[in-house]
């Protein structure tokens, strides 16, 4: 989880995996950029499945990006199997998917619910995580629930 912290050195170590995967070309390959969970004793319980994409500062667009920068990763997410792939992970693991942008300084998020398409939200770093911990909490709740029945 934290292997990057430890090292000094830049190298994606990846890449000579998914450049020799790309020679096979049998079924596909994806990421989902982060899963959330927490446990319930030693039961993990997934709680939001996360694709993350960082918005640069531009100067001339102090609050944030401009609505069309929104709608480019709509697009993206709508049309490319990515999107497609992020739904269906969630939907297998009882949760949802959601598209969360934030800026360089992670000080802003804008958060799209891609499972629901429903969106976009504007959050400061407190409101944000303030959701992703109700998040927590209710998934624990349901599976509290879930496990009394």
């Amino acid at each position: 989880m934290w292997k990057k912290r430890n090292r000094e050195d830049k190298e994606d170590r990846t890449i000579a995996y998914r450049d020799t995967r790309r020679d096979y070309p049998f079924g596909y390959t994806q990421d989902v950029d982060q899963l959330e969970y927490s446990f319930l004793g030693d039961e993990i319980v997934f709680v939001a499945a996360l694709e993350l994409t960082r918005v640069d500062h531009n100067p001339k667009y102090p609050n944030g990006p401009k609505p069309q920068y929104f709608e480019k990763i709509l697009e993206r997410f709508h049309h490319d199997a990515q999107g497609k792939f992020a739904r269906e992970v969630a939907r297998k693991l009882e949760i949802e998917a959601y598209i969360v942008v934030f800026d360089e300084d992670v000080k802003r998020f804008w958060v799209y619910n891609l499972s629901q398409d429903i969106g976009w939200k504007a959050w400061n770093r407190d409101q944000y995580f303030r959701w992703l911990e109700d998040k927590h909490s209710e998934a624990i709740q349901r599976k509290i629930q879930e496990n009394a029945s």
